[in-house]
């Protein structure tokens, strides 16, 4: 569906990025607002990330984050849509009231995370907090109870492709095709969710990084060069499963979508080539 939805008009496009930015600048603010306006973030998020999940492979972070829009709704409206079975049981359970000394540390626990989630907002935007805060946050720290949260804090306008290519003789280059990620033009975009292809997933991130950066990779091409079953295993196809090859390198690509009259030819994706992203390499004779 990602494709179809880029080819929405550049209008429609833009209001839905507009939206966007209400729904994750400005209904936030309202989670801390009376009931009505806390359905109200409540429902935009989802809707958000609904759209999110039918557009893209987020993996497992679209439905984490829609899980944690249930804490926006209370009793009263969730037993509206929940069988009335599990209504009763939920209400006899919530007739169970913690103890004052259970309130009290919970409270505490609140003050301690909105303390520490004040001073690293404050050092993120370019503030320096006194040193006695400084050195609370970090002594809580190592129990990763506060962060940034920025998995996809920047995002980038391009989608650039890492191509792994083998060759017998250094002159004629056959590609692998990855199960997931966008390699082969004719192939249909795939929908994972949420599922999260490791592999594929650190391609990705391979591809935002400088390759000397990636250290795994070096071990991936070594053990693609010897055919190890392991490692063959996770990709859709080898074009040398009956003979390693001698060479092996990385090819980078800039992959958009195709346009309607690609799309009618078969073609879902177009590409253009940017260079090489790691070395020809093959193993050290023996």
């Amino acid at each position: 569906m990602a494709w179809y939805a880029a080819q929405l008009t550049p209008s429609a496009l833009r209001l839905a990025t507009a939206g966007l930015f209400v729904v994750e600048l400005v209904l936030p603010f309202l989670i801390f607002c009376p009931r009505r306006l806390r359905f109200l973030a409540a429902f935009g998020i989802l809707l958000l990330q609904s759209c999110i999940l039918l557009t893209g492979n987020y993996n497992w972070f679209n439905l984490q984050t829609m899980l944690l829009c249930l804490l926006l709704f209370d009793d009263a409206a969730l037993q509206k849509v929940l069988p009335r079975r599990l209504s009763k049981v939920l209400a006899a359970h919530a007739q169970q009231r913690a103890s004052k000394t259970v309130s009290r540390l919970v409270g505490a626990l609140g003050l301690l995370l909105v303390f520490t989630s004040l001073v690293q907002m404050d050092m993120r935007f370019g503030g320096s907090p006194p040193a006695a805060m400084r050195e609370i946050d970090q002594l809580i720290e190592p129990m990763r109870l506060v962060s940034s949260y920025g998995l996809f804090a920047v995002m980038t306008t391009q989608r650039e492709e890492i191509v792994i290519e083998g060759s017998q003789d250094g002159v004629e280059w056959r590609e692998y095709e990855f199960r997931y990620k966008p390699g082969d033009l004719a192939r249909r975009p795939l929908w994972n969710i949420p599922h999260q292809p490791r592999l594929d997933w650190q391609m990705w991130f391979a591809a935002l990084d400088d390759p000397r950066n990636v250290h795994w990779l070096p071990r991936f091409l070594e053990r693609l060069l010897e055919n190890e079953p392991a490692v063959t295993a996770l990709l859709e196809k080898n074009p040398f499963a009956d003979r390693p090859p001698q060479y092996i390198r990385a090819q980078f690509y800039d992959y958009t979508f195709a346009g309607g009259e690609e799309k009618s030819q078969g073609l879902w994706w177009r590409r253009r080539a940017v260079g090489l992203y790691f070395p020809v390499v093959r193993l050290k004779a023996k």
